[in-house]
């Protein structure tokens, strides 16, 4: 009983395919709900994930921003999931491998999960259990996707999507340009399929969500009129996709800062799309939101100084690309007793030149660390050098010795 009700409900939620307004206005509510009668009756939890007990880091926001620029603009390196050739130009099609828009991962993101790869009682900086919802979507991505059962995927993969926020963004990238690349057969082109204009994935957003008629703008059981989603509004009475444009357009903030900049994405006409999903002319004003990046090199420093003598300072440079205009980023230097200064504390434009200094004054022998923490306007981007510095007692110098030999003669 409950692996028919499984397959069922695997198939209920299977994304990438429309359900016609027939079925899915209320019946596919019912459905579900019959499918979890049907595994109570038999003593089965309603989804039997396939990761349990997984614990995760919580990043910081300007962690996730830049592994979300990183992801989109395909810098993120080996180790990690790199999302295949986009398809591009309609009706005759050619591969690219131009990024994603940044703003479209970002706001899906925090639609998401708000940002948060571990649960929510997780500090930022803390590690404990990972989110997971009642469907086994898991992390910042929320993954659903081969993370039902185990075997799904292989476990290696599972278990970095659960545990490895990186990974988990990585991963949840590369599905969005899967459902970007359904397309035309299974999601009708918007536009010339150019993906660099952000308004060209609607139809891919409201896939990566499920292509279901509940994320139709014309659904009855949406209510309508509707002001624009701004982050404050009740989600239910929104598609997925307005969600995401609104966020998009209304970044939330972190310590009063937003945490991309704003892009005000342009929503379809409902009549353009229609009851079922058809092809349309891209949204006007259409917007492209490029990817920005921030690098820091060398990305950890180890300094040998003697006490109470500081050693000549040391280089770190900036590069990276912005999205729009010249970027400003700041510097900040932390370390216990304060040994450890960067200058300049803030500057603009790539690439650029910050200079490390030690003062090991006060310390005595021993090794010690601290960082350089740069952060950049563009993005919300930020990277982080370690240092490392070890102190040594000043070498013991030996004079020769001088014999006072009395002269003869």
């Amino acid at each position: 009983m409950a692996s028919v009700a499984m397959q069922f409900l695997d198939k209920l939620t299977k994304k990438g395919r429309y359900k016609r307004p027939g079925f899915g206005k209320r019946a596919s509510s019912f459905s579900l709900l019959l499918a979890a009668a049907l595994l109570l009756l038999n003593n089965s939890p309603l989804f039997a994930c396939a990761v349990t007990g997984s614990s995760s880091y919580q990043p910081w926001r300007s962690e996730v921003a830049g592994v979300f620029e990183r992801a989109g603009s395909r810098t993120l390196g080996p180790g990690f999931p790199q999302a295949r050739l986009l398809e591009v130009g309609y009706p005759e099609a050619s591969l690219t491998d131009a990024p994603i828009p940044c703003v479209i991962l970002k706001s899906i993101g925090f639609v998401e999960s708000s940002w948060g790869q571990a649960a929510g009682s997780i500090a930022d900086g803390a590690a404990g259990p990972t989110k997971v919802s009642p469907s086994c979507g898991y992390g910042i991505m929320q993954i659903t996707s081969g993370m039902r059962n185990t075997g799904e995927l292989s476990l290696d993969i599972q278990n970095k999507i659960a545990a490895d926020y990186v990974y988990n963004i990585a991963y949840g990238a590369g599905m969005l340009v899967d459902k970007w690349n359904y397309g035309p057969d299974t999601i009708p082109p918007v536009g010339n399929r150019d993906p660099s204009i952000a308004e060209n994935w609607y139809y891919a957003v409201w896939a990566y969500n499920g292509l279901f008629y509940k994320n139709n703008p014309n659904n009855p059981d949406l209510p309508w009129p509707r002001p624009a989603f701004t982050g404050t509004q009740s989600r239910g009475n929104y598609p997925y996709q307005e969600l995401v444009w609104g966020f998009a357009a209304n970044p939330p903030k972190s310590g009063g800062i937003p945490l991309w900049d704003p892009v005000p994405l342009t929503l379809p006409k409902r009549e353009d799309v229609g009851e079922k999903p058809q092809p349309m002319n891209t949204p006007q004003p259409s917007h492209t939101s490029l990817c920005n990046s921030l690098t820091a090199v060398p990305s950890a420093i180890r300094i040998t100084a003697y006490e109470g003598k500081s050693p000549a300072p040391y280089k770190i440079v900036l590069d990276g690309t912005a999205s729009g205009g010249t970027p400003a980023w700041g510097v900040t230097a932390s370390s216990p007793a304060g040994w450890l200064s960067a200058a300049p504390a803030s500057g603009k434009g790539y690439p650029s030149t910050i200079s490390v200094t030690v003062n090991p004054k006060g310390l005595p022998q021993g090794s010690y660390r601290g960082d350089i923490l740069v952060s950049s306007a563009a993005g919300g981007m930020s990277v982080r050098v370690q240092i490392e510095l070890n102190v040594l007692k000043p070498p013991k110098i030996y004079l020769p010795f001088i014999s006072n030999l009395r002269r003869s003669g």
